[in-house]
């Protein structure tokens, strides 16, 4: 009965957001870098667990600058269940968002922002003026989705979760005011052992049932679980390939994104080489995005 209601909860809220996504008709001749899950906090030891990949995600927006890429930044960039968006912003004004603000100085089109759970305040654009505007002095909106044509659908993928949609106030509680002293007292991390995680696989069955059911791409983030179209990085396989995952900018292994390059689609990782420590950026998987339109 709970799993049925999740289901409807979900196939809901994603057409809800599916209409009120934010449109580009012509993408065909674009460049995008998708990033998703961040969770940015305020530079505190262990409760920031973006901090060791801050150097490596500055470095790919650097090259994505220089590429003529546009950014497309898909939920939970930003922990708000932890921390206060004003310690957030002053923590990365002189590094993460001041690269970010060359894209969105660039025009509309070239910095594309998504809300997801643990930044949902940005649904309200006097926070987003606020924050987001402020630190980057340049006027900024933030969307529920992306549609690129007609059939990519770039959204956080939390939509009717139980945990992170639902009863979200509820879980941005616990996060706060109970989990949150545990990890500050015994110095732990929270890094989220996705590919064991039964919730977050049957967040996956959920997200790829309604983008088979409408016949879309979807590209998501939320459980972050980097999947390329017919396998994931763990090899299980798909039917239709219409759900593809970002991952996110947490991994201990670097972070993942998914390019969409004028006709290719790739999934890649950037880390950062011990031997040398420089920023390296590694293609797990590609495949003609024509053609993998055309299959679903």
């Amino acid at each position: 009965m709970l799993k049925q209601l999740e289901r409807h909860n979900t196939f809901r809220k994603l057409d809800e957001y599916h209409a009120n996504a934010y449109h580009i008709p012509d993408y065909q001749d674009k460049r995008f870098i998708i990033f998703s899950d961040a969770h940015k906090g305020d530079h505190r030891h262990t409760l920031d667990e973006f901090m060791p990949n801050e150097a490596v995600y500055c470095h790919a927006l650097e090259h994505y600058l220089n590429e003529d890429y546009g950014l497309i930044l898909n939920g939970d960039m930003e922990e708000g269940w932890k921390n206060r968006y004003a310690d957030i912003v002053e923590s990365y004004e002189d590094t993460v968002y001041r690269l970010e603000s060359e894209f969105a100085r660039q025009g509309e089109q070239r910095y594309l922002k998504i809300w997801g759970n643990h930044d949902a305040d940005w649904r309200n654009p006097m926070l987003v003026r606020k924050y987001l505007s402020g630190v980057m002095k340049h006027h900024i909106r933030v969307h529920p989705a992306v549609m690129l044509g007609d059939k990519i659908l770039i959204t956080h993928g939390h939509q009717g979760d139980p945990n992170g949609d639902t009863t979200a106030r509820f879980s941005e509680w616990v996060v706060r005011y109970l989990w949150q002293p545990i990890q500050w007292a015994f110095d732990l991390e929270r890094h989220v052992a996705s590919t064991l995680n039964v919730a977050w696989r049957r967040r996956e069955k959920y997200l790829y049932a309604w983008a088979q059911a409408h016949q879309f791409l979807m590209i998501a983030g939320h459980t972050h679980r980097p999947m390329f179209f017919s396998e994931d990085t763990h090899h299980e396989p798909r039917i239709t390939p219409c759900y593809l995952n970002a991952g996110s900018c947490l991994s201990r292994e670097g972070i993942t994104g998914i390019e969409i390059d004028r006709g290719e689609i790739r999934l890649v990782r950037w880390h950062c080489n011990e031997e040398n420590h420089a920023c390296e950026r590694t293609v797990f998987h590609q495949a003609c995005l024509g053609s993998l339109l055309a299959s679903i």
